[in-house]
């Protein structure tokens, strides 16, 4: 199990730009993760 450290480190790595977007879109800024 990762820790959430490194968890969170990968995911803004991959992920943050298809979460971003579309949060922004549903006016949720990252509060949808």
């Amino acid at each position: 199990m990762r820790s959430k450290v490194d968890y969170d480190q990968s995911h803004m790595k991959t992920s943050a730009c298809i979460h971003i977007p579309a949060d922004l879109m549903n006016g949720k800024g990252w509060t949808s993760w």
